[in-house]
């Protein structure tokens, strides 16, 4: 069980399962413990990493807005992953988490860099 052997599509191929309505199980058939403990720990980084970002600019609303849209946007992903295949049948809807991080991260280095004034702060 610690090591995936990659042999679902082949039982799959031989009428063995249909279909796994989990992304999770999947991944953990295929490569394992190991590999699912992975891809688990690279998922908690990039939550960890956007809300440490969006914490840091709590005062800006576009940063505060688009790292909470971001979170948001992988949270549902991996919720949805557990109950249907996300990456198997909707690859577009694993993309988008990704391409709101890149947009994100973006929009930091443009604050850094000044060309993105905050106009309006969050008063709390």
């Amino acid at each position: 069980m610690w090591w995936g052997l990659g042999w679902l599509k082949d039982i799959n191929s031989k009428g063995g399962l249909q279909l796994i309505h989990s992304d999770w199980v999947q991944m953990m058939s295929e490569s394992g413990n190991i590999g699912l403990c992975l891809y688990i720990l690279f998922a908690a980084f990039l939550l960890f990493k956007i809300l440490t970002i969006t914490w840091k600019y709590k005062g800006d609303i576009i940063l505060t807005l688009l790292g909470g849209v971001t979170a948001g946007s992988f949270a549902a992903c991996y919720f949805c992953m557990g109950f249907d295949n996300v990456i198997t049948y909707a690859q577009q809807g694993y993309v988008l988490p990704f391409m709101l991080f890149g947009i994100f991260l973006k929009v930091v280095d443009l604050t850094r860099q000044g060309v993105f004034k905050v106009e309006e702060e969050i008063h709390s």
